[in-house]
């Protein structure tokens, strides 16, 4: 492992924590809302909990030794692949509204690409 591998993970860690921290208040006040939201969801949320800081940490990672042309583009591909997800699996709606800004996110990647 690249030797800037664990400090990213610690990064992200310490970013994680200021972020959800300011949370707690409203979370402790709302015990019995969150317990059956997560007896609802357990398996989901794990899954959130495991793949999106890790996802994130691999771009980090790829970026201490791959050139950013290359990762950028793919790692904004999962904002297409993510908003025709909302739309045609979730059935979220509004696909007039997003489109145009996925075909915009993807011309620009094309371009990152072709430099």
């Amino acid at each position: 492992m690249n030797k800037a591998g664990p400090e990213l993970v610690w990064l992200f860690s310490l970013i994680s924590v200021a972020i959800y921290f300011p949370l707690a208040p409203y979370a402790l006040k709302r015990r019995d809302q969150i317990s059956k939201r997560w007896h609802e969801h357990k398996r989901s949320t794990l899954y959130i909990a495991v793949f999106n800081p890790l996802a994130y940490i691999l771009v980090l990672y790829t970026l201490t030794f791959t050139p950013v042309v290359y990762v950028a583009p793919a790692s904004e591909a999962s904002v297409l692949i993510m908003v025709l997800a909302g739309a045609f699996i979730l059935n979220e709606g509004k696909l007039g509204k997003r489109m145009p800004w996925a075909v915009l996110i993807f011309f620009a990647m094309l371009l990152l690409a072709l430099d």
